[in-house]
């Protein structure tokens, strides 16, 4: 009987581990100027929007990050992880129709459009 319950709560604790997803997942970009040079130290505030459905979809998460690009003009941004705007990233309904995401930037004019794309799924391990 022992064994069987034992058993059975370490199944339950591997199902219910195998069932957390990420909270957060990785973006990377080079950030150019107007003249499609690398934009090297610059500081700006990027914008991540999750829209469901399209490209101009409703808005489903909103956040912010403070960053600065590297030598080579990359940021780096766990999406995610940043200052919540609007939404909870826990509770996108990521199984749910198409997910896409919008960047922009603001280098102290406001907010410029960088690009919108379609989430894909990625296995890992």
């Amino acid at each position: 009987m022992k064994t069987f319950f034992a058993s059975a709560l370490f199944l339950f604790t591997s199902y219910v581990l195998l069932a957390q997803s990420p909270q957060a997942f990785k973006y990377q970009s080079i950030v150019r100027d107007a003249a499609g040079n690398p934009m090297v130290s610059s500081t700006m505030s990027v914008r991540a929007t999750v829209h469901d459905a399209s490209a101009t979809g409703t808005v489903v998460y909103q956040e912010t990050h403070s960053v600065t690009t590297n030598q080579f003009g990359l940021i780096s941004l766990e999406i995610g992880t940043g200052a919540v705007a609007s939404g909870n990233f826990s509770t996108i309904a990521w199984g749910s129709g198409s997910k896409w995401m919008q960047i922009e930037a603001d280098f102290g004019a406001g907010y410029m459009p960088m690009g919108v794309s379609q989430l894909l799924s990625v296995p890992y391990a």
